[in-house]
């Protein structure tokens, strides 16, 4: 098989390049936040909490319950999670959130026997949030609670005792902090204060952009990074093709069998941004066609995504599945270096690739 390469995006400002002054960073900026930064975190909130309630819900009943209402309530807050994923700056990186939120991936399993540890020895530190807040990153999101969900020892959480007692609380812990990382984040993009006065209102004063245009860039490295990381790691690393390993590496959210619905909502992610966000009507608008061109081939990937309906781990070992996991490498691969290419000329930034690019 012919693997598809790790891309290395390196993105800097490149001041004076034709046309720049004609792309208009403020509006960029403005309807990223408002048609896709805002309503992302709020459906991540709106997602955390219900994972709470039901989580609170199921331990509060009679054991013997089926876990049933839990595990949609998780998968949800996957869903909702993987569609704002791509977002790797701002409130979500500080204090670790986005660590925190998603431990992944799991080298070597240290954060599965973190877990399986606190699990096995009834840590107590694990069972409320505010000291679960201060234990390893790897303890405290969605990977920790996929774990308790559907591994070895989840029938525990059926069953009266202890074990179903610590479970729980650990869950509700997980949960609570998923809550409050959540509502930090999104309090940080509303209104006109905090992160959002940043993100619109670049300048000297500025803790973190000087110019209009490094808020541009911010959007478009989001754009895509995002893409490589959905090409060349969440795909192509359990297709075995990437290109230091030729061992099939697990997907994200495996255990659970949510992995193939969880990369397909990264891209749906990006296909919001791209589309609402108003990074297609910026490259439309520098040129003709072609940003109604990279939206079909975003459209094309996802619709192979969507094509199936075997997880992960299944996909790689059925012929077909796999045959379409790997068509959707070219449609993505355009779809971020023709978006560069544009957004070089237009926007003012320069992106540079390493020498694999083209392979």
């Amino acid at each position: 098989m012919r693997y598809i390469p790790v891309f290395i995006v390196i993105i800097s400002l490149l001041p004076g390049l034709a046309r720049a002054t004609e792309f208009d960073h403020s509006a960029l900026a403005h309807q990223t936040l408002e048609q896709h930064i805002r309503p992302g975190y709020t459906q991540l909130l709106a997602a955390a909490r219900g994972l709470e309630k039901n989580i609170g819900t199921h331990c509060s009943a009679a054991p013997g319950n089926t876990l049933s209402s839990v595990k949609k309530a998780f998968g949800s807050a996957v869903l909702a999670w993987s569609r704002i994923e791509h977002l790797r700056f701002g409130p979500i990186m500080k204090k670790a959130r986005h660590a925190r939120m998603v431990y992944w991936p799991d080298r070597k399993g240290l954060g599965r026997k973190q877990v399986a540890r606190a699990l096995g020895k009834r840590d107590a530190s694990v069972t409320a949030r505010e000291s679960l807040e201060g234990k390893s990153v790897a303890l405290q999101g969605l990977g920790a609670l996929e774990y308790i969900l559907v591994a070895k020892g989840s029938e525990k959480l059926s069953i009266p005792g202890p074990a179903r007692t610590h479970r729980c609380l650990f869950m509700k812990a997980i949960a609570a902090n998923i809550v409050l990382i959540s509502k930090e984040v999104l309090d940080q993009w509303s209104g006109r204060q905090g992160y959002a006065a940043t993100f619109m209102q670049p300048g000297a004063n500025n803790p973190a952009y000087l110019e209009p245009k490094e808020v541009t860039l911010e959007i478009a490295k989001s754009y895509l990074v995002a893409l490589e990381r959905v090409r060349d790691i969440r795909i192509a690393g359990p297709l075995g093709l990437q290109r230091k390993s030729t061992r099939r590496k697990p997907a994200v959210f495996e255990r659970s069998g949510l992995s193939t619905r969880a990369i397909t909502a990264n891209l749906e992610g990006i296909l919001h941004l791209y589309e609402k966000g108003g990074l297609m009507e910026h490259i439309e608008r520098h040129e003709a066609g072609m940003g109604k061109g990279i939206q079909y081939d975003l459209n094309l990937s996802l619709k192979q995504l969507k094509s199936i309906s075997l997880p992960m781990k299944a996909a790689v070992e059925d012929p077909d599945a796999e045959d379409k996991l790997m068509a959707i490498g070219f449609p993505l691969k355009s779809a971020r270096k023709e978006a560069a290419r544009v957004l070089t000329q237009a926007a003012g930034l320069a992106l540079g690739f390493n020498a694999l690019d083209g392979d």
